[in-house]
């Protein structure tokens, strides 16, 4: 994958080693120079199975609190942080002449500065960082399921399930903040992660993520996104 798109090939390299085909496609070899693996062969994703949201949700949450078990060497992982997302929504707010109102992008910032000052890197795991329903595949006995392509990062759980609230935009219906609560509130359940550090990054995924879409061509999606992200900047129960 691209650099700009795929992350940093090193660090997913990384994050795959050190699984071991724990939770991640196995890694059979690989080649830094030509930015090339050999990997397990799975079978389709989970977005093709037919399951439900709430399904495809627990399968990935039971996969992802496995993942972040593995023991992990962090000098070899990206370590997350929120400096990435402050340069890139300034500047593609500005690129895509403001596609959203003040207020979700005064919201988005006050989330950011929220997770920066909760860090407590004593809590970091191997996150996977994309952890949506394309990147999860059936293993090919069909007795389990693997994520592929990580980004190989050493952060918050949080930032895992953040992914999992901008996705199935289309289940958030004509009531977005509702069946968002709803959401965030099914992910705490399964996984023990703060509800509040799951919604801020939900809404900091859903935002940036739009604007990752709008400027790829994806318009559709991302104006959804937008909307939902509209819709959540009127919760003041999370601010």
């Amino acid at each position: 994958m691209p650099e700009d798109l795929g992350g940093d090939f090193s660090c997913g390299m990384a994050a795959l080693r050190m699984a071991d085909g724990n939770g991640y496609v196995k890694l059979y070899a690989y080649d830094p120079d030509r930015k090339a693996c050999l990997l397990e062969r799975l079978g389709k994703p989970i977005s093709q199975l037919g399951y439900s949201v709430d399904k495809q949700l627990q399968i990935i949450c039971q996969t992802l609190q496995e993942t972040w078990k593995i023991p992990v060497n962090n000098t070899e992982l990206a370590v997350g942080n929120t400096v990435w997302f402050e340069k890139f929504i300034g500047e593609a707010y500005e690129k895509l002449e403001h596609p959203c109102s003040d207020k979700v992008m005064e919201l988005t910032y006050f989330y950011l500065k929220s997770r920066k000052a909760d860090e407590n890197k004593d809590e970091f795991v191997l996150v996977h960082g994309d952890a949506h329903n394309g990147n999860l595949l059936v293993t090919l006995p069909g007795d389990g399921f693997k994520l592929i392509d990580p980004d190989g990062l050493f952060y918050e759980k949080a930032y895992d399930l953040g992914v999992l609230m901008r996705e199935w935009v289309e289940d958030y219906g004509q009531d977005p903040l509702k069946r968002g609560k709803q959401r965030c509130e099914y992910l705490h359940r399964m996984t023990g992660v703060s509800e509040q550090a799951i919604w801020e990054w939900g809404y900091i995924q859903t935002v940036s993520t739009a604007f990752v879409l709008l400027q790829i061509g994806q318009k559709d999606t991302g104006r959804k996104m937008l909307c939902v992200a509209e819709n959540w900047v009127n919760d003041v129960s999370h601010k």
